[in-house]
């Protein structure tokens, strides 16, 4: 068997698993996947290289608190607020000796997005290294009540505890093209407000139809 302890050492079991399957490499037995949100997202908020996009959604419209006038939100581009979260798998886990320097954590995205539940998502997403292509990614839960039911809040609490205990210890490697997904810029999902279009031909007036009067002289 082995001896096996989950907090350093404080409590120690034997077990009769010689644990073969455990090599030291994490990404070998660690869970790839995260549990998705429970609840919709409502807002999204992006920091990055100095850079912020904040974005709310309202009776299902997704749109930026400093959106002009002449401006919308591109549809098909914001589907990427709604499920970057969602079905989210990793393609490993970082060495854990790398510092945050080494993985882009230092200089990289921070993503946050909170639910209409209350729980909030704040990812923080590693530059582009030389290491690898792609990114690290850290991950964290947090809750603030949006309303005075007491059994909904508690749920919610044990749901952000056990989703912490879960992901709180990685540092995740993300494929690209999912970390594009939590890397949004203004520029990305922004754009001119469609105008409609012209009338192809001008609507005929009462003067355009008039026929010229004939020359008397003629």
């Amino acid at each position: 068997g082995r001896y096996v302890s989950a907090d350093g050492g404080a409590t120690v079991y034997l077990v009769d698993d010689p644990l073969a399957f455990l090599d030291g490499e994490a990404a070998s037995w660690a869970d790839a996947q995260i549990p998705a949100p429970s609840g919709s997202i409502q807002a999204v908020e992006v920091s990055h290289a100095g850079s912020d996009l904040a974005l709310v959604k309202t009776n299902g419209v997704w749109t930026a608190t400093d959106l002009g006038a002449e401006e919308e939100i591109d549809a098909n581009k914001a589907y990427n607020l709604d499920s970057a979260l969602s079905y989210l798998r990793f393609s490993g886990i970082a060495d854990p000796v790398l510092t945050d320097d080494a993985l882009g954590l230092a200089t990289g995205t921070v993503y946050r997005a909170v639910c209409h539940d209350g729980i909030t998502y704040t990812a923080h997403i590693g530059a582009a290294t030389t290491n690898s292509q792609d990114r690290a990614f850290r991950i964290a839960a947090s809750f603030a009540p949006t309303g005075t039911n007491a059994a909904e809040n508690a749920a919610a609490e044990a749901k952000v505890a056990e989703f912490n205990a879960k992901t709180g210890k990685w540092t995740y490697l993300l494929a690209p093209y999912a970390a594009d997904k939590f890397m949004l810029k203004r520029a990305d999902l922004v754009k001119p407000k469609s105008k409609p279009e012209a009338n192809a031909e001008p609507e005929a007036t009462p003067e355009a139809d008039a026929k010229p009067e004939a020359d008397p002289e003629a």
